[in-house]
């Protein structure tokens, strides 16, 4: 799950996924449902820095060779903002 306080990590994501021979990443932003998920969603004002991080991990799993699946996914976040 992305929020605030991990979204900026994806790449190191994709990282640790690859050191543990990890075959699927797959993350998406919270979903809110009470407060605490309103302060943990990732703001309008982050979404640009956002896309920059998907767009990092999109090259990582590139090179990496992790499954298309998390690809497409990373992929998804990069173009959806």
């Amino acid at each position: 799950m992305l929020v605030n306080k991990n979204y900026l990590h994806l790449p190191e994501m994709i990282k640790l996924a690859r050191s543990f021979g990890v075959q699927a990443v797959f993350a998406e932003p919270i979903t809110v449902y009470t407060e605490l998920g309103e302060e943990l969603k990732i703001s309008t004002e982050d979404q640009e820095q956002l896309n920059k991080t998907a767009q990092q991990a999109v090259i990582l799993a590139e090179k990496y060779k992790i499954p298309d699946q998390s690809h497409r996914f990373y992929q998804g976040i990069a173009t959806r903002i």
